[in-house]
């Protein structure tokens, strides 16, 4: 058994799922679904494990049948095992993971400010047009028609989600509503699909919600968006320096 390889295979079956449970996407979205259906809430750590389980054990298998074949033929240690030995303190050692999570915090927070500061200007939004497929010009959005049914909401981790029906019988549109909203209702940032799993699926069983929708993060601007998001990057920065000079420190010591 190849060890490096499989070490690498299951590492990128981990950032596999972490990618698309990020994204709320594939069998993460399904795996969520289920235990939300069955027991009303879903437990992301213990779902992004099992699911880069899935993944990455195949995916580790495969990787250590190929660099064994490659490494009987050539009579060499493969490239892999120096590449994993090298880097594989990036996972299993305190200072590595605080590189690795400020990284993803700055990279994350570095392109949602992009997005904030690329929304544009406040364009009027209509839902009788984004039902007829006609999109607004920017991701900055003030609600103008629509029928908002506050009889029907959910609640989520602090946020109220409110369906705005159109013409149709389920909800393209919603606002969601927190203590950053201020008291405005009537705009914000648009999110394509942004409702969280929760409301997604208490939306869907209510045969409310429909097969493509838009989140209006009420009281949100671009400007205010990208500052909140810059601390984020500030955040990451500094975990990723806390990490590296751990690091530092601690081959220092070794050495």
């Amino acid at each position: 058994m190849h060890r490096g390889a499989q070490q690498a295979g299951v590492l990128l079956g981990l950032a596999i799922a972490g990618a698309l449970g990020w994204y709320h996407a594939g069998p993460y979205r399904w795996l969520a679904d289920v235990q939300l259906r069955a027991i009303h809430r879903y437990y992301v750590f213990p779902t992004w494990l099992v699911l880069g389980m899935l993944i990455g054990l195949p995916l580790g298998a495969l990787a250590s049948t190929v660099a064994t074949s490659l490494s009987v033929r050539d009579h060499s240690s493969p490239a892999l095992d120096r590449f994993v030995a090298r880097y594989k303190w990036l996972v299993w050692t305190r200072g590595g993971q605080l590189v690795v999570f400020g990284f993803c915090l700055a990279v994350l927070g570095g392109f949602g400010a992009l997005r904030a500061l690329s929304a544009g200007e406040l364009t009027a939004l209509s839902v009788l047009a984004l039902e007829r497929g006609e999109l607004p010009e920017s991701g900055w959005v003030r609600l103008v028609d629509g029928v908002v049914d506050d009889e029907r909401t959910i609640e989520v981790d602090h946020f109220t989600y409110v369906p705005v029906f159109g013409e149709r019988e389920n909800a393209m549109v919603f606002l969601q509503i927190g203590p950053a909203s201020h008291g405005v209702t009537d705009r914000g940032l648009l999110v394509e699909n942004g409702l969280p799993n929760l409301a997604r699926v208490a939306f869907d069983d209510a045969q409310l919600l429909a097969p493509h929708h838009y989140v209006i993060e009420a009281g949100k601007d671009p400007a205010g968006e990208a500052r909140s998001l810059g601390y984020l990057v500030l955040l990451g920065l500094a975990l990723f320096g806390i990490g590296f000079t751990i690091r530092v420190v601690t081959s220092a010591r070794g050495s």
